[in-house]
Parts: C-alpha cells; structure tokens; sequence
C-alpha cells in the first residue's frame, strides 16, 4: 500500500513539476494607438477562468503556457488575439472600435458584438455627442439616427419629442419606453444631464425591444452613463456659456384699411389719426373706454376696401416680446477607481433663459454617484444614483405668441397704467379684446408664480458568478418624482372689466398643484454564457416586478379677499375648488432568451415572454410575447473583393403597449359632491395593443473599414389600438362611451446609415456620416366609427387612412371641381383661377365681392376631404467631423422632405387682417385683394386647405469649431492633462418655405396623449451660440 501511495505521489509530483515548468510569467503593457496606457483593460487566457486586468500604467503579468491564446479587450476598443512563444514580454496595441466591432447589450441574450447581432439595434456613444452636448438627453439623438425621428419643443426644460419608426397608436403615446442604468425612466429625458451619458442603444422595432414586452410597443432606448475607471483620478470640467434668439421673425401687415385724416401726418411718430376719431392731447395710441386716454368717434373703412394705408408708428413687437436668453452650463465629474472599487460623482448647473422677455426660464443641478465595487472575486454590487433638482418659471400659456403678432403696429405696449404699474393692459387703439403680452410677462413674473421639481433615480445590482458560464443578479431601481406648481394672480392684475379705461382689477386667483410619483422595479436575471466547440451559447432568464403608485392634491381660489396675501387662507370657501388623485399600478412578468451561434457566422436567437399587468382588463390579466431572429455573416463563406464583412439578418418578434389606468375601469366622474351623466362603462376584456414586426436587415464593411453601411426594412402591424368609442347611453346603464380594442395600424418603414473614412493623413481627417429614413402608416381595420382627433379635431381615424392625414374643407382650385357645382343658370365662363389658386367669379377679382368659394357636394354639403398630412417623405441626417492640427471641426445637417403643417397662426392673424397676406401696399391696383376677400379665406375657423404648408426643412443642426490647446498650457498647469475651446451654434441656419417662426412644430393633444403638426400656441424653436471651455486633470 505505502509503495503504491509512493508511486503515486512521485508520478503527481512529476506532473506537477512538468506543468510549472511549462508555464511562464508573461508581462506586457497595453496601450492605444497613440501609445497612452489603457488601464483596466481585460487580458485572459482563452478557453479558461485565468485573467488579469492592467494596472494604472497599463502593465499586466499573466501566467500562462507555451501555444496559449492571450486575448485583450477594453470597452470601446477592438479585441486583439495572439498566441504566447518563447517570448516572456509580450505588449499590445488597441484600436478603437469600428462600427460593426461594438458590443450591444440591449435586447440581446448577453453581451453580443455587432458583427453577430441578429436584429437592428442603433449605438451612439458619449465621442457621438459630446461636440455639442445637448441641453438634456432627450435632443441629444436628433439627426444622427436613422429611424429616430425627433422634434424640439422650444421650450426651455421641455425637450424633444421621440418616435421610433413612425406612428404605432391610435390613443396613448408614441415615445419608446427609456431605461437609464436599470430604472424605467417615467419622467422622460427632459431633465437628465447629458454630459453623464457614457451611451445609447436604440432599440427601434417590435421585434429587437420583444425582450421588454408590454411596454415597448413603440420600442426602447437604454441609456448607461459613465463609471469610474481603474486608474488615477480623472477630473473632467466643462463650462459653456451664450445666449438664445428666435432664428426668424414672421412677416407681419404693415398696412390698414381705414380711411386717415386729411392731416394724419401731423401725429405721425405718436399714433396713426383715422378720418371720424377726436383724440385727446397727449394721445399715447393706446385703447381707453373712457378717462384721459378715450377717443371720441368711430374710424370707417376706405371704400376700396384695401389695405394699403400706412400707420402714423411702427413697431416690430416680436423684438420687444423676444429677447437675446443666456443659457449656461457648468459641469465637473470625477472619476476614480481601483481594482476593487471604481467610483464617479458628478454635478452640473444648467441655466436657460429661454427668449420670453422678463422671464427667468429654467435652472436645473443634477447631482451623479456611480459605484462599482468587487466585494469578492465572485461578487460584485454596482449603484447608479442621480438626483435633479429643477426650478422652472416657463411663462405663460401659448396663447401669448400668438397675440404678440395681433397687434397693430401703432399700438404702445410700453405705456404707464393709471396705477402706475408698467405696459397699458388694453395697448391696441381700436381693440378691446387685446391684453398686453408684455404686460402678462411682468405680472407673471412679479407674482411668484413656479414650479419645482426634485427626480431622484437609483439602481443597485448585485451580480454573483457561479462559475466562466453562469452568474446571477438581483436588481432593485427606483425614480422618485416631486412636482408642485404655484400659479398666483395678484389681486392688482388687470382685466377687462367696466372700469373707466375699460380695465381693472381682477382681485386675483392662486392655484397650488402637487403630485409625487413612485415607480420601482425589482429584478433577478440568470445569465449564461459557453462555448461547445465551434458553437457560442448565450442566454438569459429573468422575473421582474413592477410598482407605480401616484399621487397628487390641487387647491384653488378666485378673487382674494385682501391684497397682498398670496395664500389661499385669504378666499371666500364658496370660491375655493380643491381635488386630489391616487393611483397604483402593478406588473410583473418573466422571459428567457438564448441566442446561438454556429463557426462564428450562422446566428439564431429566440426569446419567449409573459406579462401580467394590473392596467389589463379583468379577464385578459397575461398576454404572451416572442421573437425569432437569425443572421448569417455572408463573408465567412465568401470572399467578396472590397468587402469586409457583409452581414444579412431577418426577424420577426411582437411587443406591446399598456392601456391607460382608468380605461379598462367604470368610470363616473365627480366633482363638488355631484356626480357627471358623463360616464364610462368598464371594459374586461380590454387588452394591450400588439405590434408584431417582420424586420430584413443588411451590415456591410469595405476598404478595411473605411465605409461601413447598415440598412433595415421593417413591417409592422400594431392591432387591437386603444380608442374611446361612444355608446347609445339608454341600451348601457347611461354609458355613454368605452375604452375599445378596435382596429390595426400597418407602418413600413426603410433607414439607411453610412459612414464614410473620407480622408485621413496625419495633419488631416475627414468622416462623414449620413442616416436616412421614411416611414408611412395606414389604418388597415378599424372596428368602430370613425374619429376626428388631436388638435383641433384635424387628424381622422377612418379604415383605409393615411395616418398623420390631416382633413377638413377645401376652396375650389380648378374648373373642372367648379363645373360640377355651377349655381343655378350659372356658367362656367363667369369663372377663373385667380393670383391665389383658387377658382372665384372672374367679374369678382379685386373687388369687396371677391371671395373663396367652398368645394360641395351633390346635396351643397362642404366636402370633407384630406387636405394634408404631417408625415414626412423622409428625413436625412448629415455629419461631418473634420480635424485638421489642433482644429476640429463637426457639422449637423438635418433634412426634412415634406410632413404638412397646419398654420392656424396665419389663419387667425389673417381674420385679424395682422398676417402679411392682408398687405396691398406697393402692389399693382389690378393685383390688389380687398379685405373682405381675406376674411373670407379665413372660413370661419374651420379646417381648410389653404392653412397648410409644406413643413419641409434643411438645418445647418449643429456646427462646433474646436481648439485643442493642451500643448500650449498643460506643462504650465500642474495635473492638467487636456484643455479645449469651443465655438458652438445650435439651430442656427434653417431653409424652409414656411411662414411661421420655425417648421419645427408640434402641439400636444391631451384626448390622445399625443403631438400633432398644428401651429398655434408652441414655443418658437430658438438658434443658441455659446463659447465652450472643457479641462482634463
């Protein structure tokens, strides 16, 4: 026994020794191509658990064998493989990620390179955006994704709306669902810092975000931010500072109709003296029912009915209403991080004026505490915290833009009040119904009135690796949202009233609003990763709870008893109105997906999902979800001269979206103890929409990565939409109308991206980039009446119909329409087409009987046609980043074809004989129009096609000139390790045929939840050029 225990210790020894011997120490340093060590790069030994990551100086020491595999590899850069020899020392060079060489982790099994991505999933890092960082992450995208289509809401804190690949609902919104870190984002990306952002993965179609079930219908953006890194502290500081103007003031009438005095050119300068009016002494052209400022008579019109005549003053209110804003931002992080515990804090102060004249606009602080710690060789624990503070003085309601261009340019805006307080509530001679905008913007601004808000975004994961294939994790993420508004009227704020001047005191209103927002989520994910010879296993199965819960209390009062006292203890109680709102929502859901791929080039991946949702109907609680996806990389089989890699992919996946939370509930309202006949019936059986998604994608790379092209088509048909359909109230218990599963809504959708090496020598590169999209959605089925929603009833929800079509009523524009509605004994030779396009009585040109003649049909009912549509032909997003020396210089063109607007801006000041169109001075007398003609065109306020406009556009986005001059200052500055200047423009050069402020339009509609094209009441979007400085320490 002992001499066969001998043996065997003897033989074990010798193995031993054996294998020792083999291996060696191999050392090394890993640095980029610029020769800068890479700290915390990755280097493992192939094909096992053996790996060592480099120090702060980029050095490394591995044991490993002759014939081994090292492989190293760092976020950003491209994987290097090489196989040990003799050599002991062994020192690699990284180089940053092509396109197709970037890891995905959104939608996917597990972590996955793009080359062997099986859907379409769009990247853009933190170098994408940083040459003009964005004021929040929400503007962030714009232009420089394809399939993303974005529009700025020209409000300062507002941010920009987000649609991937067109329309997908009927009712609900049509914004992705956005996780940042691991937390369901519910808030929106209005308010986060975008100098935080480290990158996005854009998962646009049902089929990529079928991983997020019922709520990525309208697919998904993942946002991570940036983490400490092992190695010395880095402080990074950005500081910008510049100002906000509107790009382009809207053409106004100069001009009037009404007949001057014969010596109106006495008081030119001080107002303009009508024939029939007494002015008093001093007249300071303001509107005064009585006291000193009153006139006495009434004007008359010029018997040709022109406006041709030209006013006694100008003024341009648009340079008095809009200011020059300062915005500003401040930022400072500091990274740090060893190889046990890395750690980021950051804090940025952003402040934005906006271009409303007296007010304050928006200031934000977000505060950022990332953590990664390595509690073990096997566990980890990562925490991302953000706290965003937001003080917002907005202005007014939208209403203000548009009296800001009702004015005539004779009235005084700037006159004292009879009480002393500045800008003449009634400033428009001959109008009493026109408040002063500037006199709003003052009372607005000496009242108090604000909204602040406090965002508070946590997650933390523990992780635990079992083993090189499986690990676990535990996720809890929160967002805790604060919002209160104080709204307060002084008792001193004018209104129309029978006081002297025809104004006085209103005695003021207040109004106080809170709500808080509670929205967690607990997670726990198995990940799985192995090879089995020529075939890599990823997958992963996870169960997930959701918990919303909201609250809010609304009190106001109207007519304070006391001036002074901005509380509503100082009302009357009958004028006191309070309400209050709780709502929970709960879900929880589980899936498991496993992606495999076959000697590196044939690619399958399939996921399974269920959801259970407390917002679905009583008997429809589960629904199911799934997806099948499969690429094959063309160019492992064949080599294709010029091409480098060449990648075909197919998918087909559904997602969803959630109903609202009262649809699927009776609902009665109440409100002061009395209960509406206004009443909802409960729907059971009410289920989430589905959108299923086929999707054929195309991956290419040429000339050694020098052009790189990624191409998708997708289908995808979103059915059982959401819509509130009315009921005959007798045959329901009194019910007059029920949330609905109704119909389907088919979208197509084609997007290209190309990014092009142009030129690149030592002293000069040149990249390009350009993205392209077009999407279109038609109404295939809809099982209930037609609707007409969003703004102003505009849009229709008809079977068969362009989605986005805008309809209303239409002026004849040719003989043919006209001849089929000829009035009785009527000819079709007493008509023509005149300088308008619109067909009128040839006898009528230029007279006060001129008029549009409206389209009928056979029982001379107007028609009710589609008279345009908001979806754009297609959008183009150019880049270019051009660096030359210690210059760069980065460009953003955004093009947008077609995508009607409806500009009811220019319809009202049209009635209000205010827009450029009513202006006869300087024309030909045989081309003038009257007037009466104009006002005829207005309609009555209805929806006409002669309000819509081509909203196309080309916008010189965002332009940044750079100077890097680190070599001039960073030996002077002790730790100082790069400094950068900045000339940035944003928004700062627009082509477009359209008459208003911006073709930049969106108007929300609080029936669908939704933004629609309409023109009226939208904050202008506004040109920004700022000087940046940005330090490295």
């Amino acid at each position: 026994m002992k001499t066969k225990l001998f043996k065997f210790l003897t033989l074990s020894f010798l193995i031993m020794f054996q294998w020792t011997f083999a291996q060696m120490n191999v050392t090394g340093t890993v640095s980029d191509e610029d020769g800068v060590p890479i700290p915390g790069a990755t280097v493992l030994v192939v094909g096992t658990t053996n790996g060592v990551t480099t120090d702060f100086d980029g050095n490394y020491a591995i044991m490993a064998n002759e014939g081994d595999v090292l492989s190293v590899s760092y976020v950003g850069y491209t994987a290097v493989e090489t196989t040990v020899g003799s050599a002991s020392t062994i020192n690699f060079t990284l180089s940053a990620s092509t396109q197709l060489d970037e890891v995905v982790v959104s939608g996917v099994a597990g972590a996955t390179s793009r080359k062997k991505l099986s859907v379409t999933v769009a990247t853009l890092s933190s170098e994408d955006i940083e040459a003009v960082p964005a004021s929040s992450a929400s503007g962030a995208l714009m232009g420089k994704v394809a399939g993303v289509s974005i529009t700025n809401l020209g409000r300062p804190g507002s941010g920009s709306t987000i649609i991937l690949r067109g329309a997908a609902n009927f009712y609900g919104t049509q914004e992705p669902l956005i996780i940042m870190d691991g937390v369901f984002v519910e808030g929106g990306l209005d308010d986060i810092n975008v100098d935080d952002i480290a990158s996005f993965e854009i998962v646009k179609g049902a089929a990529a975000s079928a991983l997020y079930g019922s709520r990525a219908g309208n697919g998904v953006i993942v946002i991570s931010t940036k983490r400490g890194k092992i190695g010395k502290t880095n402080v990074s500081f950005r500081s910008e500072t510049g100002f906000n103007k509107i790009t382009n003031y809207m053409t106004m009438n100069n001009s009037h109709g009404w007949t001057l005095a014969s010596d109106w050119e006495s008081a030119k300068g001080s107002y303009t003296k009508l024939a029939g009016i007494t002015y008093p002494a001093n007249f300071a052209s303001v509107y005064a029912a009585g006291g000193p400022q009153a006139t006495i008579g009434a004007r008359s019109e010029d018997p040709d009915n022109f406006a041709d005549n030209p006013y006694g003053v100008y003024n341009d209110f648009q340079d008095l209403f809009f200011v020059e804003g300062v915005v500003q931002t401040n930022y400072i992080s500091v990274s740090s991080g060893t190889e046990k515990a890395r750690s980021l804090f950051s804090f940025e102060d952003y402040r934005n004026e906006g271009v409303l004249s007296m007010i304050e606009g928006y200031k934000r602080q977000s505060y950022r505490v990332n953590l990664d710690y390595d509690l073990s060789d096997k566990l980890k624990f990562t925490t991302s915290n953000n706290f965003v503070v937001i003080n917002n003085k907005p202005g007014l309601g939208g209403g203000i833009f548009r009296t800001s261009t009702r004015l005539s340019p004779d009235a005084n805006v700037t006159f004292t009040n009879p009480d002393g307080s500045p800008y003449w509530y009634l400033p428009d001679p001959h109008e009493s119904e026109i408040s002063n905008p500037l006199y709003g913007l003052w009372n607005y601004n000496r009242a108090g009135s604000e909204t602040k808000e406090n965002r508070f975004l946590g997650s933390y994961k523990l992780q635990y690796v079992f083993d090189s294939s499986i690990n676990a994790e535990v996720e809890y993420s929160f967002e805790s949202y604060d919002y209160n508004s104080t709204s307060i009227s002084p008792y001193d704020t004018y209104t129309t009233t029978g006081d002297t001047e025809g104004f006085g005191y209103s005695k003021g209103s207040m109004s106080k609003y809170n709500s808080d927002d509670l929205s967690q989520k607990l997670q726990a994910t198995v990940n799985y990763a192995d090879e089995f010879g020529k075939l890599d296993v990823k997958a992963k199965a996870s169960y997930l709870i959701e918990d919303r819960s909201t609250s809010s209390f609304q009190a106001s009062g109207n007519d304070f008893l006391y001036k002074g006292l901005p509380t509503l203890d100082n009302f009357d109680t009958s004028t006191i109105s309070i309400n209050s709102n709780t709502t929970t929502v709960r879900a929880q859901n589980y899936f498991a997906i496993v992606g495999f791929v076959w000697d590196d080039k044939y690619i399958l991946d399939g996921l399974y999902r269920r959801d259970g949702s407390s917002l679905f109907g009583a008997n429809e609680k589960w629904n199911d979800y799934y997806r099948g996806s499969a690429a094959y990389r063309i160019t492992e089989d064949f080599s294709i001269p010029g091409v480098d890699e060449l990648k075909l992919n197919v998918s087909v996946g559904t997602s969803g979206q959630r109903p609202g939370f009262s649809w699927q509930y009776q609902q009665v309202p109440l409100s002061g103890g009395t209960l509406s006949s206004n009443r909802i019936a409960g729907n059971p059986d009410l289920v989430p929409s589905l959108t299923t998604e086929k999707e054929v994608g195309l991956n290419a790379v040429f000339a050694g990565g020098k052009l790189t092209l990624e191409a998708a088509y997708s289908n995808q048909v979103t059915s059982d939409q959401f819509m509130l359909v009315s009921l005959f109230a007798p045959a329901n218990a009194g019910k007059n109308r029920q949330w609905q599963n109704v119909g389907d809504l088919e979208a197509n959708t084609i997007e290209a991206s190309i990014n092009l090496d142009v030129y690149n020598t030592d002293k000069f590169t040149w990249d390009l980039g350009v993205n392209y999209s077009s999407s279109e959605a038609t109404i295939n089925k809809l099982n209930a009446p037609k609707q007409q929603v969003g703004t102003d009833a505009l849009f229709l929800l008809q079977e068969d119909t362009e989605w986005g079509s805008m309809w209303g009523r239409k002026f004849v524009r040719d003989l043919a329409t006209m001849s089929k509605q000829l009035p009785a004994g009527g000819s079709i030779g007493d008509y023509s087409i005149n300088a308008d396009g619109l067909v009128v009585k040839t006898s009528d040109i230029g007279t006060a009987d001129e008029k549009g003649i409206i389209e009928v049909d056979d029982s001379g009912t107007a028609v009710f046609k589609q008279i345009g549509n908001q979806t754009a032909d297609f959008r183009v997003g150019i880049n270019s980043n051009m660096s030359f020396g210690d210059f760069d210089l980065y460009m953003l063109f955004d093009w947008k074809q077609g995508g009607d607007i409806y500009n009811r801006n220019r319809q009202w000041n049209t009635i209000s004989e205010r827009s450029d169109l009513v202006d006869q001075a300087g024309k030909p007398d045989g081309l003038k129009k009257t007037r009466k003609y104009y006002g005829s065109l207005y309609d009555v306020n209805q929806n006409n096609d002669f309000w819509v406009e081509d909203g196309s556009f080309f916008k010189l986005r965002e332009v940044a000139l750079t100077w890097d001059f680190s070599d001039q200052v960073t030996s002077a500055i002790p730790g100082l390790s790069s400094a950068k200047l900045s000339l940035i423009g944003r928004n700062i050069f627009t082509l477009s045929d359209y008459t208003g402020w911006d073709p930049e339009v969106t108007n929300y509609s609080s029936g669908t939840q939704q933004y629609f094209s309409v023109d009226y009441g939208v904050y202008p979007t506004q040109s920004t050029y700022s000087l940046s400085l940005k330090l490295n320490f």
